[in-house]
């Protein structure tokens, strides 16, 4: 064929096309056909090709922070979070270890410590903390300096401490609430008052008291230790207080039963009746106390007798219950605060 061109629009060459079967714009004129989209969206461009390019260029400079990831500052927060967490457990583990090695140490102490009781113990701390409050002239004992200075309830009597023969507190009344027969009783007005007041209570809650032996004078206690040393070959057994040392005396004590027990001997089994229950649980919401407990007979020197009351208000006796204090415990713990209270110059 010759250098001639031909020309694709020539009727002719369509012509001859069209006899063919060939469309008009075959292979020769594809480069003239007008280009179709394509209606696969797969074919078309996407944004993130579009824009590949900026990506590129954000990613070079610094990338958009992402909404689900979060900020820096907290990550490091929560990190030292964590290492502090860490820290902490280490060191409760190391105070455990060091306290179980205390605990062991003093479980080996020689024989020689062994002597040292923790109630021993526990009163050379309190000492030490009334010496430390002394010394910085508060007054931190539990109950108030003037009520213990100025309370005439807290009398103690024992062989220690004796009241003298002339001692005869001089507000005595006769007790108006059930008694064991119709022979007068007397206490104190505040202690007998308070007793009616217990005895009501009890009675409310369907338990009936009575009162046995309230103030005796010094003369009558004598009598009854006299007598007691008699019956018992001239032996002091703690059942009888005396001469002096009756609580009885302050006018006080009172001595309540149950009806099972008037004309019987008293004995330590009234603790396990009901009305003895009764007092034990509620006998120091009235300011009463049970002065001669069973574990505390040789601080008192006087068998466990769970019926005698001893009246020393309401705040020292639930503080004398809480603490599980017999009245000498307690005498000596209040006067040692006040001595050291005084000596720091209050």
């Amino acid at each position: 064929m010759s250098g001639k061109r031909v020309n694709g629009n020539d009727p002719s060459n369509q012509a001859r096309r069209q006899s063919s079967g060939q469309s008009p714009y075959s292979s020769s004129n594809s480069r003239n056909r007008p280009q179709q989209r394509s209606s696969d969206p797969r074919s078309r461009p996407t944004s993130s090709s579009r824009s590949g390019g900026s990506r590129v260029r954000q990613s070079q400079t610094g990338s958009r922070p992402n909404p689900d990831r979060p900020p820096a500052n907290n990550r490091h927060r929560r990190l030292r979070r964590r290492k502090k967490s860490r820290a902490l457990r280490v060191l409760l583990i190391i105070l455990a270890i060091l306290l179980a090695a205390a605990l062991a140490s003093a479980i080996a102490l020689p024989c020689a410590a062994e002597s040292l009781s923790l109630a021993d113990l526990a009163d050379a701390q309190d000492a030490q903390m009334i010496d430390m409050d002394a010394q910085d002239g508060a007054w931190t004992y539990p109950i108030p300096y003037d009520l213990l200075m100025t309370s005439d309830y807290i009398v103690l009597a024992n062989k220690e401490s004796l009241l003298d023969e002339t001692y005869v507190p001089q507000d005595l009344v006769k007790l108006t609430c059930r008694k064991i027969s119709s022979d007068p009783i007397q206490m104190r007005e505040v202690a007998a008052q308070a007793l009616s007041d217990m005895f009501d209570a009890a009675k409310a809650d369907g338990v009936t008291l009575y009162a046995h032996s309230g103030y005796r004078s010094y003369r009558t206690q004598k009598t009854m230790y006299s007598n007691r040393l008699k019956r018992n070959n001239g032996k002091d057994d703690g059942v009888v207080a005396y001469p002096g040392a009756s609580d009885h005396q302050t006018g006080l004590g009172i001595d309540v039963i149950n009806k099972a027990g008037i004309g019987k001997k008293f004995t330590s089994a009234f603790a396990n009746t009901k009305e003895g229950k009764w007092i034990a649980e509620h006998c120091w919401d009235y300011g009463f106390v049970i002065r001669y407990q069973k574990e505390k007979e040789e601080i008192t020197q006087i068998t466990y007798e769970p019926w005698h009351l001893r009246y020393v208000g309401v705040q020292i006796a639930q503080y004398m219950r809480e603490n599980n204090l017999c009245l000498e415990e307690f005498t000596s713990e209040w006067k040692e605060a006040a001595a050291a209270y005084q000596a720091a110059g209050n």
